[in-house]
């Protein structure tokens, strides 16, 4: 239940922000064109009046995040008004009727990492360095070929690193998954990956880091008490 309640950007942003979770300022949209029964959940007429809303709240650019998406795909960066509009038009012209709510952000500027942890415990720290100048729209610095997973070795950033992960896990009791966030004079908090992988990190830094993290996690979960034992050759 928790990893379906995980999967919803808007819910989780909710949870993080009442429990104290660091998290970027954040606007939430529902589709002005949506059918006449979701009326009592518009929260504007039309799409200028939203972008003058916006304009009132946050500084751009802005981040455009739709509730349901992953691998960076359904966010987009907003430099001005004109492309706010044509951003937002776009999305609520094509939403299916589980998709008419979308994020506003303010842009945090600052080093991009990933935390991977298991309940409140911290397992694996990284850093997404990379120029982004051929990743196109795409924000992940690791989507660029020069993209590169960097672990995370300073004690005091890992240390405030576990504490984000043992706040998340007072609200959200998850097995595994990732956070993103950005090192603003510490850690903010963009969004939670219920389902993570581990591919630009093992393209980094090889796969026995993340075999350990798996191994550690099956046996927890399913040793003893749940299942057979993994045990490493």
């Amino acid at each position: 239940m928790s990893g379906r309640l995980a999967e919803d950007k808007g819910y989780q942003h909710e949870l993080f922000a009442q429990s104290g979770v660091p998290v970027p300022q954040t606007l939430q949209l529902f589709n002005p064109y949506a059918d006449d029964r979701f009326n009592r959940y518009k929260t504007h007429r039309s799409i200028s009046a939203m972008v003058d809303y916006v304009e009132e709240h946050l500084d751009y650019p802005v981040v455009v995040k739709k509730y349901r998406s992953s691998v960076s795909q359904g966010v987009y960066l907003e430099r001005n008004g004109e492309a706010l509009a044509n951003r937002l038009q776009g999305l609520f012209e094509h939403s299916s009727f589980l998709d008419n709510t979308v994020m506003i952000q303010e842009y945090i500027d600052g080093p991009e990492l990933r935390v991977v942890a298991s309940q409140g415990e911290l397992l694996l720290a990284y850093e997404k360095q990379g120029d982004g100048t051929d990743a196109g729209d795409d924000l992940n610095p690791l989507h660029g070929s020069t993209g590169m997973a960097v672990r995370v070795e300073d004690d005091s950033m890992l240390k405030e690193l576990s504490m984000v992960c043992d706040r998340i896990h007072s609200v959200l009791d998850l097995g595994f998954y990732a956070v993103d966030l950005i090192w603003r004079q510490g850690p903010v908090v963009l969004e939670l990956n219920p389902n993570p992988f581990c591919y630009f990190y093992n393209q980094a830094n090889g796969r026995a880091e993340f075999v350990q993290i798996y191994e550690t996690l099956l046996n927890r979960f399913l040793g003893p008490t749940g299942g057979t034992q993994v045990v490493q050759k």
